[in-house]
């Protein structure tokens, strides 16, 4: 399994990664999705767990570029935020994301969100 942790929080980038790497996982990550967009375009990634609330681009506008363009893989992509509200869990699923996880979170969900989506 390649996650790639995009965040611009790096303690939950590497937090999220340690977690990934004792399942076996190999994990990169990006602070913000410029850098994202460039690894998807170099590197084999599965997943992508992707924050919401970042500064420059959001990552709801991060999920619709890698939906949308054509050059890019198709990773799955998961939102993970502390926006869960329902309607803002609305509007993040309507991005194009393949799954939600929110914030805080156990190892138990972060597995389940990675590996199912759910």
């Amino acid at each position: 399994m390649n996650l790639l942790v995009v965040d611009d929080n790096p303690t939950n980038r590497m937090l999220v990664s340690m977690l990934g790497e004792e399942q076996g996982w190999r994990c990169s990550e990006a602070e913000n999705g410029a850098d994202a967009i460039k690894m998807l375009r170099r590197d084999s990634v599965d997943v992508v767990l992707l924050d919401i609330s970042m500064r420059g681009l959001s990552g709801e506008e991060i999920c619709r570029q890698i939906k949308s363009d054509p050059a890019l893989p198709k990773p799955r992509v998961v939102a993970y935020t502390a926006h869960v509200l329902p309607d803002e869990i609305n509007s993040i699923m309507h991005a194009g994301f393949d799954g939600f996880l929110s914030k805080p979170f156990t190892e138990a969900q972060l597995l389940k969100a990675v590996l199912t989506g759910l």
